[in-house]
């Protein structure tokens, strides 16, 4: 207590203060009930914080407290941004058009432990160690999805408009579908014939997975990406075909012609992804803000202690 007030401020009331709060005695001690009463007041309305002063004076008495109360904040800030990195990521339309450049979130939390750990060693904070571990994650989540919003639009508008062929892109999945609705087909009739049923009972009871000719397919190595992000989307987003309606889900054992699986990309790219990406550029540009603040309000506390750099 000599450490966190003047020492003309401290002497042992005559009746200690029975009322004194669980916080005050959990952050004080023993020595909050011996507060004279205009100071436990201060204290109680403050929210047990009497100024930079007293908090860096907390930190220096507690400092086994300090890095897991830190590290238990940035965990829940950071905690649902680096969520939706990983889910744009892991979604497939984002991979092929976008890139995988949502998994560099996933150093956070390792970046986060190490800090933790470094700051258990000091027992107090540090000046590049709090750097590292709020501002550097603040801006990675910020340009991880400004690099999504910034690739979304023209993609989006690309993948919703019924052309298909301006688009290299778009033009080539279509390419890719035909390809191996060709082998499809073939493996049907093949099928049928050496089983002696229809094509289309045949067709119900495989997809093309299943088929030889898709494997040793030569296209199965030039299309070897694009069939694999169809064969995703007839599975995860209920489509058929690429560009033209009405074409059948080849992938699928349900055969049946549904959306169009570039309208079904597109629907998601311009909903689901912008909304994720404005989200991760929200919270980043917030958390890079209060990460300054924060900074910033312990190089002064560092300095009115008298510690001078930190």
């Amino acid at each position: 207590l000599k450490r966190i007030f003047p020492q003309r401020w401290l002497h042992r009331a005559r009746e200690p203060n029975r009322d004194c709060s669980p916080l005050a005695t959990t952050l004080l001690g023993s020595g909050a009930e011996y507060l004279p009463f205009h100071v436990y007041q201060m204290y109680a309305h403050s929210g047990g914080i009497l100024g930079k002063e007293l908090m860096g004076q907390w930190i220096a008495l507690r400092g086994e407290l300090w890095p897991g109360l830190f590290s238990l904040v940035l965990f829940a800030a950071f905690g649902a941004p680096v969520i939706t990195g990983v889910r744009l990521a892991s979604d497939p339309n984002v991979g092929y058009w976008i890139g995988q450049v949502g998994w560099i979130v996933a150093i956070i939390p390792p970046l986060l432990v190490l800090c933790h750990i470094a700051h258990g060693s000091a027992g107090k904070p540090r000046f590049y160690l709090v750097v590292l571990s709020t501002l550097v994650p603040s801006l990675i989540i910020f340009f991880t999805g400004y690099w999504h919003w910034v690739h979304l639009g023209k993609t989006a508008d690309q993948l919703l408009s019924k052309d298909c062929t301006t688009f290299p892109q778009k033009f080539e999945l279509d390419q890719a579908y035909r390809s191996a609705a060709n082998i499809f087909e073939t493996c049907v009739n093949r099928v049928a014939n050496q089983t002696k049923r229809t094509p289309q009972e045949t067709a119900g009871l495989i997809d093309i997975t299943d088929c030889s000719d898709y494997q040793k397919s030569p296209d199965s190595v030039k299309y070897y990406k694009e069939w694999a992000y169809l064969q995703e989307l007839e599975r995860t987003e209920s489509c058929s075909g690429w560009c033209v309606p009405g074409e059948a889900a080849i992938w699928t054992r349900d055969h049946r012609s549904r959306d169009p699986c570039t309208s079904v990309a597109g629907i998601v790219m311009k909903g689901k992804v912008v909304r994720a990406s404005h989200r991760m550029m929200t919270l980043g540009f917030a958390e890079a803000i209060v990460s300054v603040l924060t900074i910033g309000s312990m190089s002064e506390m560092s300095i009115r202690m008298g510690e001078g750099t930190w």
